[in-house]
């Protein structure tokens, strides 16, 4: 980006999701535009990996696949450059199969997905191959109990195995 706000290959608009990989290539979700931009170190202009997607989220695995969150008319995540469905993809809802307002994720070492699943007030855990998520945080209702989230929009786990969510209207970060 860098050139202002637009759609050519050297701009960016509303951009969200950020993720380097192990050579500094950077992934962007470039929001309004509806498309990730892959920027190599030094690079003037960005290449377009993905177009015709609501993505708010990225996330990457030690093989260095690329996980994006796709708020579009399936609500799912998506593994790239597979472009297998790897969590939702059953439409906007609550179910476990589903996701509504999935924004930030988190890959860990086994490659299961952490999503934070916002309208739903929840964290799901997708492990590989499974049909539905599990939920790991959340889940009971819209609020600000311990075991509740008003709208959690990230979620990051360390080497310990604490997970860190970003509880938006809560004003909190909860571990």
């Amino acid at each position: 980006g860098g050139k202002g706000e637009g759609n050519h290959s050297d701009q960016l608009s509303h951009p969200d999701g950020i993720v380097l990989d192990k050579n500094g290539t950077i992934f962007i979700c470039d929001n309004s535009n509806r498309r990730i931009q892959r920027w190599h170190r030094n690079d003037s202009q960005g290449v377009t990996i993905v177009q015709n997607i609501s993505c708010w989220g990225l996330a990457m695995d030690h093989e260095e696949s690329l996980y994006i969150s796709d708020q579009t008319d399936q609500h799912q995540v998506l593994k790239w450059p597979t472009g297998k469905v790897v969590a939702g993809g059953n439409g906007k809802g609550s179910a476990l199969n589903q996701l509504s307002g999935s924004s930030y994720l988190f890959v860990d070492q086994d490659q299961s997905v952490y999503i934070a699943d916002g309208d739903n007030d929840r964290i799901v855990k997708w492990s590989v191959r499974s049909t539905e998520g599990v939920s790991v945080a959340g889940g009971n209702g819209r609020g600000d109990g311990a075991n509740q989230f008003n709208e959690p929009t990230a979620v990051i786990i360390d080497q310990m195995g604490t997970m860190y969510v970003s509880d938006y209207h809560n004003h909190r970060i909860t571990a």
